[in-house]
């Protein structure tokens, strides 16, 4: 009988018809979507803990953690994102194990049989006798058959599939992307600690204008975070004495906006930059767009009543200008011609004042008033000072009386003779007592104040020129050897001196 290959061929068929596409792919696909579901909520973590919108300009910033400490005695600020000090959810899948198990079981039975029977006795009975010599011999028989034939075949075929799966995932924290990783160095670098005198930053310290036409001051306006702000007003006024005229014929802002400029490109609805956006928001309105009301608000900030408040104590009127995008005025201060030209040096005060916007925790802003001085230092391009040709030396005889003058003239560079122009007169010895030497020091032009043996004091005719006369004293006996030295402004000359 031949094999019976059905039950192969329905374990192959079986095999082939598992599903393995589903039941490989369904995990993998929903580890994936799992991964990209920690994705989401990574990125929504930082996106609402992390980032905050600019209502103004529509940036996203990062959000900061302000506190104040200690700073070796001075109250400070220290700014720190908050993003570089809470954990960041990163979770991620780093493996996946799937186990199938396919158990099939196909059977296939067969059974046929077939059997016969004979059997001799026909039911036939029979006698006869033999005679054989003297004897005899009588037999009966008796004969019976029968034939059977059993046939007997059965057929039995059963099969069964049965299939299991199990997987394993396993997942937890990693390492941040390295962007993100990047993202908060960065962010980390930016931790800065502000101190209240850093607000309004003022360089140089003093201005010191030195025989120059005119000289510039950088302002530089931080809030408390330490972030510069651009858009606010920086006042710059000159501190004097009443009836005395200030030294500057003209003070502009050479870096940075004029307050009209501004007002009026918003008025005009122009368009706007980071400079415009933020005078809006700090002395108008939040609203971009301006409504009529505001504009008429924004139009009223920063007028000559704010200004004159603000510069309160000056004597001249204040110069606004606004900060330009990197949050800097620099200011340029002109000398007027007789201050430049002259012979006078000159020193005084600078007055800046500035509102400093503060963030609130509302997200508005408040302004906040900072003031400073600077001082000022004014050296004239002033004159050179000349000696006559006659007089590189001096030298007395020795006799009770004798008188030696001295002519001297000041002059510009350019050769001009400079009027009262003071010059001050000094006599030194190399050995003796100087008040013995000389009787008073005389001058014309008449010296200023009351002249010494040893020191007087004149200043130069309408010509520039100067003579100084000095008389030997008569209790001088001995020879001495010195020096008579002239200043005029920081410009020195000294003439040698010998008494025979």
């Amino acid at each position: 009988m031949a094999i019976d290959t059905t039950p192969s061929t329905v374990a192959t068929n079986a095999l082939q018809a598992i599903p393995f596409a589903s039941l490989i792919g369904g995990p993998l696909d929903a580890c994936i979507q799992a991964q990209a579901q920690a994705a989401k909520t990574s990125y929504e973590f930082i996106n609402q803990v992390g980032l905050t919108v600019d209502p103004i300009t529509g940036e996203k910033k990062a959000i900061n953690v302000t506190f104040q400490y200690n700073n070796q005695g001075q109250l400070a600020t220290l700014v720190v994102p908050l993003i570089v000090i809470v954990p960041i959810p990163y979770m991620s899948i780093d493996l996946v194990e799937i186990d199938f198990l396919a158990n099939i079981s196909a059977s296939s039975s067969s059974v046929s049989e077939t059997s016969s029977d004979s059997e001799l006795g026909v039911d036939v009975e029979a006698e006869a006798a033999l005679n054989i010599g003297p004897f005899s011999l009588k037999v009966k028989a008796s004969a019976n058959y029968s034939s059977k034939q059993h046939s007997k075949a059965s057929q039995d075929s059963k099969y069964s599939v049965e299939y299991t799966m199990g997987v394993k995932v396993r997942g937890g924290a990693t390492d941040m992307p390295a962007g993100m990783a990047a993202i908060l160095n960065i962010l980390q670098g930016s931790i800065t600690s502000t101190n209240p005198n850093d607000l309004m930053m003022i360089s140089p310290k003093s201005l010191d204008i030195d025989r120059q036409k005119s000289g510039t001051l950088q302002v530089t306006v931080k809030n408390s975070q330490g972030l510069v702000v651009p858009g606010v007003e920086v006042v710059l006024s000159v501190i004097l004495d009443p009836n005395t005229p200030s030294p500057f014929s003209d003070i502009s802002a050479v870096v940075g906006k004029s307050p009209a400029l501004i007002r009026a490109n918003i008025r005009e609805g122009n368009n706007f930059t980071i400079v415009h956006k933020s005078y809006a928001r700090y002395y108008g309105s939040s609203n971009i767009q301006l409504k009529a009301h505001h504009k008429e608000k924004l139009m009223a900030v920063g007028g000559s009543t704010r200004n004159a408040a603000l510069a309160a104590g000056t004597t001249t009127p204040p110069v606004t200008a606004v900060t330009d995008k990197n949050g800097i005025v620099i200011f340029k201060m002109t000398l007027t011609e007789s201050v430049f030209q002259g012979n006078t040096n000159l020193s005084g005060k600078l007055k800046l004042v500035t509102d400093i916007p503060q963030p609130g925790s509302d997200g508005n802003f408040k302004l906040q008033p900072e003031e400073q001085e600077v001082p000022y230092f004014i050296i004239p391009f002033g004159p050179t000072l000349q000696l006559s040709a006659d007089k590189n030396a001096v030298a007395f005889v020795g006799t009770a009386g004798e008188q030696q003058t001295i002519t001297l003239s000041a002059m510009q560079d350019m050769g001009t003779a400079v009027p009262n122009m003071e010059i001050i007169t000094t006599v030194t010895l190399d050995s003796g007592s100087v008040a013995t030497v000389f009787n008073a020091i005389s001058s014309a032009p008449a010296a200023s104040g009351t002249p010494t043996a040893i020191t007087a004091t004149a200043s130069t005719d309408a010509n520039g020129q100067i003579i100084f006369t000095y008389t030997l004293n008569a209790a001088v006996t001995t020879a001495m050897t010195g020096m008579i030295n002239f200043t005029c402004d920081e410009v020195s000359v000294d003439i040698p001196l010998t008494i025979k």
